[in-house]
């Protein structure tokens, strides 16, 4: 089963070939004519109630879990994931490792009103205006696959292009620069943790609670990964996370649309 460190190493290799076929400029010419994006931080905020609010996944296949999801009618589950409550859409564009296309952003935009959030492994400022050129309204920066200084320009860049960002960490180490550049552009970013430890494909949706207490703004906070039931929900509403990001276990119901539409139904009053 691959590790972050692997799949890194892989997706350097890929952005230089799939640079030589579509050069930064060629893709900048063609961004600039583009649409404006839709608000995927108001999509998620903009609730006042303490009701949740699912950011639902798109995904084929995954290292830890393997085939998930096969054949995989993208636009249609898009659809049937919009009619069931969720307020934006994930969608995995990695190709080796999950299955996805980077095509299949478009696809679901054009059947959906919601904002688009492009997953990947994005490690470099190419794969910034190749989301923005493909129709994604937000992508995911993770912070352990961007060191130094990497993870505030990929969040800048992305701001300039009208993206907004889901500024991830797994481990606590990385709390305080990813709350910096939260706190610095609320219109444009919100904090993600992730629940699967990407170091051993791990998950357990108990990491967001012990982060929790350490968040400036629960409100703001999307919890990702492992959430598979209303148990589950409810213990992170208790605790004032009220924006999840559901993938796997929607992908593996027989209707992926009744299966949120039964946990949204389900969840504890606030």
């Amino acid at each position: 089963m691959p590790l972050l460190d692997d799949i890194l190493k892989r997706k350097r290799i890929e952005i230089r070939a799939e640079r030589d076929t579509m050069p930064l400029e060629q893709l900048s010419i063609a961004a600039a004519s583009l649409p404006p994006t839709r608000d995927f931080v108001s999509a998620l905020t903009a609730e006042s109630s303490h009701r949740t609010r699912v950011i639902a996944e798109i995904k084929r296949r995954s290292p830890s879990g393997g085939l998930i999801r096969e054949p995989c009618d993208v636009p249609a589950l898009a659809g049937e994931l919009e009619h069931a409550g969720a307020v934006a859409l994930s969608c995995l564009t990695d190709t080796a490792d999950f299955g996805g296309r980077i095509t299949d952003i478009e696809r679901i935009r054009q059947v959906v009103k919601v904002p688009i959030l492009r997953k990947d492994f994005l490690i470099d400022p190419w794969q910034i205006w190749q989301s923005r050129y493909a129709g994604a309204d937000a992508v995911l920066l993770i912070a352990e696959a961007l060191p130094g200084n990497a993870l505030e320009d990929m969040t800048h860049l992305a701001h300039e292009l009208g993206l907004a960002t889901l500024v991830e960490l797994h481990q606590k180490e990385h709390l305080d620069r990813c709350q910096s550049i939260v706190t610095t552009s609320p219109e444009k970013a919100l904090l993600g943790i992730n629940n699967r430890d990407l170091t051993t494909m791990q998950t357990d949706v108990q990491q967001t609670i012990r982060l929790v207490t350490s968040i400036h703004s629960p409100s703001r906070l999307v919890s990702e990964s492992g959430i598979n039931c209303i148990d589950d929900i409810d213990a992170l509403s208790h605790h004032g996370v009220h924006i999840l990001l559901i993938g796997e276990f929607l992908m593996r119901q027989p209707s992926p649309g009744t299966a949120l539409g039964d946990l949204l139904a389900g969840q504890a009053s606030p």
